[in-house]
């Protein structure tokens, strides 16, 4: 009798198949889960910078005594807000401040009296609004911020956000 060693032609060829399809499917599974995890890094990117945009801008706003018009940039997509504050005075003889939330360069900044100006976005995040709007419901006066921000090397992911504010004081004239 015959004894049969190895394997022949036809099951290497089935082996290699199924070696080859498993790869396939792996290679496949990882790079989808590497293109998701880059797509949810853009997108914490962009989360991050609008969070610090909305929480500098409700934080200045409601701490503001007065809204600061002649430097106020109102109704426009590249605004800008001046106000007056009484926080961190920078002397006895001047009991107010001012702090500037403006957008340049396609990024947003925070500018306070005697400071160097901080960005409050991400260098890989472009906004393309900053549109501060006055409304006025009543006999007070509010701010309601239009921010849309998308990622400088996916330009479809973006992120499109409005909050509204109300000074504690007056406009300056």
């Amino acid at each position: 009798l015959l004894t049969k060693d190895g394997f022949t032609l036809i099951e290497i060829i089935l082996y290699i198949g199924s070696l080859g399809f498993l790869i396939l499917a792996l290679s496949s599974l990882t790079l989808t889960t590497i293109k998701n995890y880059r797509l949810a890094k853009v997108r914490e990117n962009l989360t991050t910078s609008a969070d610090a945009v909305f929480s500098t801008f409700l934080q200045e706003a409601r701490n503001a005594s007065q809204i600061y018009t002649p430097t106020s940039v109102l109704d426009s997509d590249n605004g800008e807000l001046s106000l007056v504050t009484g926080f961190a005075a920078t002397n006895k003889t001047e009991p107010a401040t001012y702090v500037d939330i403006y957008l340049t360069g396609g990024r947003v900044w925070l500018k306070r009296e005697n400071e160097t100006a901080t960005a409050l976005t991400d260098q890989n995040a472009e906004v393309t609004q900053f549109k501060v709007v006055e409304v006025k419901p009543n006999t007070l006066t509010g701010l309601r911020l239009y921010l849309s921000i998308r990622d400088r090397t996916r330009p479809n992911e973006k992120i499109s956000l409005t909050t509204f504010a109300m000074p504690k004081g007056q406009y300056v004239q």
